[in-house]
């Protein structure tokens, strides 16, 4: 070790911590004050040869061991070794709070502790982990090295170990009891013996990945796990486990702003509720920024304008890709799109649980809850898929006996099922519910917008009852001002489950019956796209998923390639629409709604 002044003695902070030792302890033990060994740790002052030796007495260790004085043969013999193939990325928006807490976190840890980020697919876990370790206080930490890997859904456990012992210098074991992949673990150990280091350890989805590349380090060894599991990161790290969340709406558009900031400029409120609709989610904001800087490249604004609208649409967010840079699976995912994200989590459950998402999209989307009793009646799934679909990222707990489902979560289930029994059982049970329950007023507070949707349902199926139950209890909000923010804020969530003729009927017969006929004349920006491809379904959206060079991930989506002339700049569609022109207006402004 090289001594510089004003350079932090972490040696001898790491071996005062592992004796658990305070720094006056310390103090008192060899007769100096809590300000010196502070001075010390913190390389603002030389130790005393005296004090040198009473250190060394203390601890057991030498002056070189304790980085008192250089000791150019350990510099020599574990030079800091930092992963060569470690991503780079650009700095994060809105996670200041986030990383300042993990680094806390870690300056409080005892050697061999354990961390873990989870979240949902594409909120940021991997992204938040690399610039971590690229912080220069971390890097000052873990001075002996740092490593990483992708570990991804199937991953060659013994290529991982093998690539970090060439890195470390180190042979597997020749104990020819050993299989290969613990002969690599016993030599990894070997060769890292005692020396700090941290391994990023990213992308889990098995708990047994991460059990053996936990096990490869010696005992002053750290590890940052990040996974979509909640299991696994519980028992990677327990109580160290940290949730990372969607941004916030100003860091997402500061996000989307940053990507393409002159469309930004130029269409803030559009950008603001694009933003919305993905739920302020990291990779879907990227994804729609990267599209929207390549549609806006030369300046033309109705090519922008197109653009903009046509990512009202949910099916066209999910498509956009982007190509993958990862080496450690350059053959195994080409590109990438939060369609493909989210996937990986759903082909993760087992029929029953698929199924139950697919329902569960029908409610409105976060902010929005909805209540256990209300999941199950739904889905007509046993409790414990909810905790399945818990446990992989897809819906989130939101206290007692309450869950959400991300907006992309939403688009995702919503595009791949027949929603029709679903949302029968959401307008039955919520009428149901008023009956027995009309008097609760918490109860009916809690589910306004879900009594709104389940009205929506009923008179999509033409449930006459059920209408006249829920129209009721809704009608109750005219006097006091609530229903029209109600209306609009349930719109939003409600984006996924209008995309047809007989979802907007459906809508202007429930806005009929709460006697706000006014909002047919003033839709929500979430349907506009809809209708207009309803209308115009012959809409070019192939250069939506092609704007990257690559090839779509799913085939499911299939869209027309041409645009007919009738499509473009016609009176109530989505692209420059007037807010005083009808969404259930035809071309010639007729109502035909």
């Amino acid at each position: 070790m090289i001594i510089q002044k004003g350079k932090p003695n972490i040696r001898l902070r790491d071996e005062r911590i592992r004796r658990h030792w305070s720094q006056q302890e310390l103090a008192d033990m060899i007769g100096a004050t809590l300000n010196t060994v502070s001075r010390w740790e913190r390389g603002l002052t030389d130790c005393s040869p005296y004090f040198r030796n009473k250190l060394c007495e203390v601890f057991g260790k030498s002056a070189s061991q304790l980085w008192l004085v250089p000791d150019p043969e350990e510099e020599e013999a574990h030079p800091a070794l930092f992963d060569p193939v470690l991503p780079t990325t650009r700095k994060l928006v809105g996670r200041d709070e986030l990383l300042n807490r993990l680094k806390s976190e870690l300056r409080n840890a005892r050697e061999g502790n354990a961390f873990a980020l989870v979240g949902m697919p594409g909120v940021g876990k991997s992204a938040l982990a690399l610039t971590f370790v690229r912080d220069a206080e971390v890097r000052e930490c873990f001075y002996e090295g740092i490593l990483w890997v992708d570990v991804g859904p199937q991953p060659n456990i013994l290529n991982i170990l093998s690539r970090w012992g060439a890195l470390l210098g180190a042979e597997p074991s020749a104990n020819s009891d050993l299989t290969p992949r613990d002969a690599w673990l016993l030599g990894l150990r070997m060769a890292i013996g005692t020396r700090r280091m941290l391994f990023i350890i990213d992308n889990v989805w098995r708990l047994e990945d991460a059990i053996v590349l936990m096990h490869v380090g010696g005992p002053y060894c750290t590890y940052l796990v990040t996974t979509r599991f909640t299991n696994i990161a519980l028992h990677a790290a327990g109580e160290c486990m940290i949730t990372v969340p969607e941004l916030t709406e100003e860091h997402g558009l500061q996000l989307l702003e940053r990507i393409a900031p002159t469309v930004v400029r130029e269409a803030r409120e559009r950008s603001l509720h694009l933003v919305q609709c993905v739920g302020c989610l990291p990779l879907a904001i990227v994804l729609i920024g990267q599209h929207l800087r390549l549609e806006a490249h030369n300046h033309q604004s109705r090519r922008l304008q197109l653009a903009l609208g046509l990512l009202c649409h949910p099916e066209n967010r999910l498509q956009l890709e982007q190509p993958l840079m990862t080496l450690e699976h350059a053959t195994a995912y080409s590109t990438l799109s939060l369609r493909a994200a989210i996937a990986l989590s759903d082909q993760h459950l087992n029929k029953q649980a698929q199924n139950a998402l697919r329902c569960l999209s029908v409610f409105p989307s976060k902010p929005s809850t909805f209540s256990e009793q209300a999941a199950l009646a739904t889905t007509g799934a046993p409790v414990g898929v909810l905790d399945q679909l818990c446990d992989v990222g897809l819906l989130e707990s939101r206290g007692l006996d309450r869950y959400s489902l991300h907006p992309c979560i939403a688009d995702y289930a919503s595009l791949h099922t027949d929603r029709r029994l679903a949302e029968q059982n959401v307008a039955t049970y919520f009428a149901t519910l008023l009956k027995s329950d009309q008097g609760k007023l918490q109860t009916f507070e809690q589910e306004q917008a879900n009594l709104f949707a389940a009205l929506l349902f009923a008179c999509k199926h033409q449930m006459s009852a059920e209408q006249e139950e829920l129209a009721t209890a809704l009608l109750s909000l005219k006097d006091t001002g609530g229903l029209d923010e109600l209306i609009n804020t349930t719109l939003k969530s409600l984006s996924s489950n209008l995309r047809t003729s007989e979802d907007f009927d459906a809508l202007a017969q429930a806005l009929r019956y709460l006697e706000k006929p006014e909002w047919l004349q003033h839709p929500a920006d979430c349907c506009q796209m809809s209708l207009c491809e309803q209308r115009f379904p012959g809409a070019d959206q192939s250069h939506l998923v092609k704007a990257n060079g690559v090839r779509k991930h799913d085939e499911t989506f299939v869209v027309p390639q041409t645009i007919p002339e009738s499509a473009r700049g016609c009176p109530g569609a989505c692209i420059g629409a007037s807010p005083s022109q009808s969404l259930f207006a035809g071309p010639d402004g007729n109502d035909c709604g």
